[in-house]
């Protein structure tokens, strides 16, 4: 008699297994060094902990769908700030404005947390995961991508790109209910290759399953060692079929990238001098910097590509269908989006630019209203660099502390009604007086987002086509729809609606 054993039950018994053995080798090392940390850490309140796996035997049989929602019900019972134990890492879990100003509004506390380590074998030292004065460089090198004069260049892409996606869902059957997340992402992707890397990638048409797909692997891959300590010694998760799974998408992302980059080096050997001279793209910065800085080699630019592709079109893609998602869901905001939108054409030719983008302020509301009910980065993560009070406990320096901008963004005291979606939140006279850390969607501080300009260009632009062209309904409500979070927040069903052209 044979018994089966499913992937995730083979995972956890051979996770579990040499995990055990691993712990317990080292647990008297490890315990020596956080005896003092743990003093500290075990004043703030939180839940039981045991030895070895600390927490996290809470998210044993907790599913993937379910992690958002179980940390969210901590951070309700525990209001504001509560300790956890990732074996034995210490996290201290942080849920109001006040506490996440201490943190951001701070040139010290700028380095991600160790939990940030399982995505440098995808996305290395690049600019999400590096600190220090590697960071700095960076940000400094590639600050210029997103002045406000190459923005205006890029908006062209986002037009052409956006019409392209508005003829494939023209050519879908009306009324018929489909996912729309795809479509969305392909068209981010779209535009990410060329705005950015000067690749004209068709993804639209040609279809990128293979990238789109690694991209979901490695996310859920790494939060899963993020979260759970038995994956995350190397030489268990390897053994287990989510790590291979985990690896062969890691190839499938580095394969992609280094073609890019590779064909735009080839076009710039063809470039003419006046060609050349044309407004340079975030990768011809970075390769035209190489060949100066040696310290600026093949792999460093492989690893801000693989950056940039990840956070230029994943984390625009879930804004933008979770716009279209509360929108579908509120269709007198939507009339009014599509006036608006209407109003901007008359007498408008050519692509989309500055001045029409001016006039699009209801549908920048939305988008801003969807962030603040859906941060694409639920949460963020910091180490800190010197020991810190906050809440009247004190927060020993190196402690992993994870701040939950989606809690905080709805916090009562800020925000009456806050699981409402009312644009009108982000009318001038309403946000004049609210705590500057109330809202952060792109983080805050030194290490904001660099790309927040664009993406919210962007996220206009293809907004502005859809709900020009098509009247849309949900079929999921707020009541159903169940956010789940892979490093991004996402829709654990996609982004199922059904689309009404309108007569233009």
């Amino acid at each position: 008699m044979y018994i089966v054993l499913s992937c995730n039950t083979y995972d956890f018994l051979i996770s579990g297994i040499f995990g055990i053995c691993f712990l317990s080798l080292f647990y008297y090392f490890l315990t020596k060094t956080t005896n003092q940390v743990e003093t500290y850490i075990d004043k703030i309140p939180g839940p039981f902990k045991l030895p070895l796996i600390g927490t996290a035997y809470a998210l044993l049989f907790v599913k993937r769908e379910d992690f958002f929602k179980f940390m969210l019900k901590r951070c309700e019972r525990y209001s504001g700030i509560f300790r956890s134990w990732v074996g034995s890492t210490p996290h201290v879990n942080l849920s109001k404005p006040e506490y996440a100003e201490i943190i951001l509004n701070n040139s010290i506390h700028i380095d991600k947390s160790t939990a940030y380590d399982y995505l440098k074998p995808w996305l290395g030292e690049g600019l999400l995961t590096s600190t220090g004065r590697r960071w700095q460089n960076r940000r400094k090198l590639l600050t210029p991508s997103f002045h406000f004069r190459l923005l205006d260049d890029s908006l062209k892409i986002f037009d052409a790109k956006a019409q392209t996606l508005i003829q494939t869902l023209h050519a879908l059957p009306a009324a018929e209910v489909f996912d729309m997340y795809p479509y969305i992402t392909h068209c981010s992707l779209d535009i990410i290759c060329k705005a950015a890397m000067g690749i004209e990638l068709d993804s639209m048409n040609s279809q990128n399953e293979r990238y789109v797909d690694a991209i979901y692997t490695q996310t859920d891959a790494i939060l899963q060692r993020m979260i759970k300590p038995w994956f995350q010694p190397n030489f268990i998760f390897n053994l287990t079929q989510k790590g291979k799974r985990y690896h062969h998408s890691l190839s499938v992302l580095h394969e992609f990238t280094t073609r890019i980059i590779s064909e735009r080096r080839r076009q710039i050997s063809k470039m003419t001098n006046e060609t050349s001279a044309e407004k340079k793209t975030f990768l011809d910065i970075l390769i035209e910097a190489s060949k100066t800085d040696f310290t600026l080699c093949d792999d460093d630019i492989r690893q801000e590509v693989n950056t940039f592709l990840f956070e230029g079109h994943d984390t625009l893609t879930a804004a933008i269908c979770w716009c279209i998602f509360l929108l579908g869901n509120n269709l007198d905001i939507q009339d009014r989006v599509y006036e608006e939108i209407e109003n901007a054409f008359l007498n408008h030719e050519g692509p989309i630019d500055m001045e029409f983008m001016g006039k699009l302020r209801l549908l920048e509301r939305c988008i801003k209203e969807t962030l603040r009910l859906y941060p694409s980065v639920p949460i963020v993560a910091r180490r800190l660099q010197k020991d810190i009070d906050i809440g009247g406990y004190v927060i020993p320096a190196s402690t992993t502390v994870n701040l939950y901008v989606y809690v905080i963004h709805r916090d009562p005291r800020y925000y009456s009604n806050p699981e409402v979606f009312n644009p009108d939140r982000f009318l001038p006279e309403n946000i004049r007086d609210k705590h500057h850390y109330v809202y952060i969607p792109f983080s805050a501080g030194p290490r904001n987002c660099i790309g927040q300009k664009y993406a919210m260009m962007e996220a206009k632009v293809i907004l502005a086509y859809i709900l020009r062209n098509f009247k849309i309904k949900a079929v999921e409500t707020k009541k159903t729809v169940r956010p789940v979070i892979d490093l991004i927040l996402r829709p654990l069903n996609g982004l199922p609606v059904s689309i009404e052209p309108r007569n233009l």
